[in-house]
């Protein structure tokens, strides 16, 4: 996974991003799992609820539990700020 990778490319980023970097790690395993659900894979469906639960942060699955969404939870971990990095396009040359 794509977020797996910049947690591994990058293990001293400040921990604001890794916050970011876990929780879009931990949704992209949830999203996954919502998906193999819907298709009748039981087995990879607890298998990606399992690392949805390893890369997210506790507070993460304590919200999923209570609200039975992880809608909501992005503003903790992202509040609208000033302070938010500009965009960074890579292009190759």
């Amino acid at each position: 996974m794509l977020w797996r990778g910049v947690l591994d490319r990058f293990p001293g980023l400040e921990p604001r991003y890794r916050r970011r970097v876990r929780y879009n790690l931990a949704d992209t395993y949830l999203r996954l799992s919502k998906s193999l659900w819907h298709s009748g894979r039981v087995l990879p469906t607890a298998w990606s609820v399992v690392q949805c639960a390893w890369a997210a942060e506790p507070a993460f699955i304590g919200w999923l539990i209570r609200h039975r969404t992880a809608s909501g939870w992005e503003a903790h971990v992202r509040p609208q700020s000033q302070e938010e990095p500009p965009t960074v396009f890579f292009h190759k040359s």
